[in-house]
């Protein structure tokens, strides 16, 4: 029994055994596996750490990159401030200068209406420059004209007609030539008598005053005899005006002059006068030079006045003496015909 049980427990130790020699060759062939892979393992760790280092190499890469990157940002972002900063204030600039480029354009388009108003001005002022020098030049013309007048002005200073206190009146009959009834006689005699030298210049001047309808006519003054017209033509009247006509005297205004000139006086000639005026003359005058005085008497006049006043005082006094003479009677003294120096006759009573 105990020979059996000792070779039951023997197989079952091979048994046993054999197991174990399996499980350990299992164990050593795991083992085996284990090692190998463990090899291999190995190796992927190196691998791996070799794949870690050159993930760490390329993080440090790229953290460095990042810091660089981060560095290079701010650098940049201050340049970029920087640049905003500078872009602001261009945009500033570019504001203030087109705001200055407004203003310029303002000042040059009111710089170009000054320059143009300044060339109307210029244009203007030179206008003006030219008429006033042409006014000038007038002023000058004139005052020459006016010194040679001046300078060849002759004044008479006395009335060669005579008993031009009368004024004349007549009425336009419509017609040419139509001659005064009145004649204002010469002072000094006929014409042939005259005391001006051929040259003498000498003014004949009056006064009219026209009243009515219809037409005005034309007046001149005119001799009374031959040479007749000698003072130019005649003008137009109108309501009043004042005539004057010069002229230089002259002995052979027509060549009969000489010997056949025998006006004594002036009268006055109007023509087309109408029917319905009437045209009245007052202070005429003739006198020596070229230019028209006021109106004045002649010489002769005032003293026939002159006269006539003495002999009217004369007169006067010797009705005195006989009326204190005389017995309650009155004596009146009718003095006629009395002969002036000129050989005017004066009527006094």
């Amino acid at each position: 029994m105990i020979a059996g049980s000792a070779n039951v427990d023997i197989t079952e130790n091979n048994k046993i055994g054999s197991n174990a020699q399996n499980s350990a060759n299992g164990a050593q062939s795991s083992a085996n596996n284990a090692y190998n892979y463990g090899i291999g393992v190995n190796e992927k760790v190196i691998e791996a750490q070799k794949d870690i280092q050159v993930a760490r190499d390329a993080t440090q890469a790229a953290v460095d990159g990042a810091n660089k990157a981060v560095e290079e940002a701010g650098f940049s972002k201050t340049l970029a401030d920087e640049a905003k900063k500078a872009a602001g204030q261009a945009a500033s600039d570019a504001l203030k200068a087109g705001s200055d480029a407004t203003t310029a354009k303002a000042d040059a388009n009111t710089a170009k209406a000054n320059a143009t108003q300044a060339i109307n001005d210029a244009a203007t002022a030179k206008g003006q420059a030219a008429s006033a020098l042409g006014q000038a030049n007038t002023a000058i013309n004139n005052a020459a004209n006016a010194l040679d007048k001046f300078n060849n002005l002759a004044i008479g200073g006395r009335n060669y007609l005579a008993d031009t206190s009368a004024t004349w009146k007549m009425q336009g009959s419509g017609v040419t030539n139509q001659s005064s009834s009145m004649e204002w006689l010469f002072t000094f005699g006929t014409i042939k008598q005259a005391p001006f030298n051929d040259g003498d210049y000498v003014t004949v001047s009056f006064d009219y005053i026209n009243v009515g309808t219809g037409a005005y006519g034309t007046i001149l003054p005119q001799l009374n005899w031959r040479p007749w017209d000698t003072f130019n033509g005649g003008e137009d009247m109108t309501d009043n005006g004042h005539v004057v006509r010069t002229v230089q005297w002259q002995s052979d205004w027509q060549s009969d002059w000489n010997t056949n000139g025998t006006a004594t006086g002036i009268r006055i000639r109007i023509d087309n006068v109408a029917t319905t005026r009437t045209v009245t003359i007052y202070n005429m005058q003739f006198e020596r030079g070229n230019k028209d005085t006021d109106w004045k008497q002649a010489p002769e006049d005032m003293a026939t006045e002159v006269q006539f006043s003495q002999l009217q005082a004369t007169v006067n006094g010797i009705q005195n003496k006989v009326a204190s003479k005389a017995d309650q009677s009155k004596v009146t003294h009718n003095v006629k015909s009395v002969p002036t120096a000129d050989g005017a006759k004066i009527t006094a009573e």
